[in-house]
């Protein structure tokens, strides 16, 4: 359509990019452009050496606590993992009002409640209540970070600091994150 001729459109993902093109035909695909999110270098960068002296293995997860971002699947995974074996560690960071709107809304308080609760019943988990200054030496301190997205995630920015910051990346191979996360690299 001609009211696009001297518009540019820009998206966080070719995933993104090809699904708005094919629901709206009448955009100029050549004003469509990809620019995958950024973060900052000098906060997430890999660990300048030492280690952890425990020997167990720390598996991160961070996000929002919403079913989509496949944070229940996650937990249930650990819980199972905890009856095979002792060797390793869960941090889970985030919470539900990542989004602040005002007074918590009631799935807010009741994923709150269902994650919290989770964590508690499990041997080898605990939430971490940190400020996004500190995720980077969360990040860090992590021998692997889980991204178990559920729905067609666009990007995922937690996935880049991981990565910036040393850390493997084990994610659900859905919407953006194909673009971002390759097998074995």
């Amino acid at each position: 359509s001609s009211k696009y001729h001297r518009c540019s459109f820009a998206f966080c993902s070719e995933f993104l990019r090809g699904r708005v093109l094919g629901e709206h035909p009448d955009l100029p695909p050549e004003r469509c452009h990809t620019i995958h999110n950024g973060f900052d270098l000098r906060m997430f960068h890999p660990a300048d050496g030492g280690s952890r002296v425990d020997g167990r293995l720390r598996v991160f997860f961070a996000g929002v606590w919403l079913q989509q971002k496949g944070i229940y699947d996650f937990l249930e995974a650990v819980r199972i993992l905890e009856g095979k074996r002792d060797d390793f560690e869960t941090i889970v960071a985030g919470s539900p009002f990542l989004y602040k709107v005002g007074d918590p809304l009631a799935w807010q308080l009741e994923a709150e409640k269902r994650v919290t609760g989770i964590v508690k019943g499990l041997k080898r988990a605990r939430v971490s209540r940190v400020g996004y200054s500190e995720m980077p030496g969360l990040y860090r301190s992590a021998d692997v970070f889980v991204f178990p997205s559920m729905w067609e995630e666009p990007f995922g920015i937690s996935i880049v600091e991981a990565m910036a910051s040393g850390v493997p990346v084990v994610a659900t191979r859905v919407g953006g994150i194909p673009e971002i996360v390759q097998d074995g690299k």
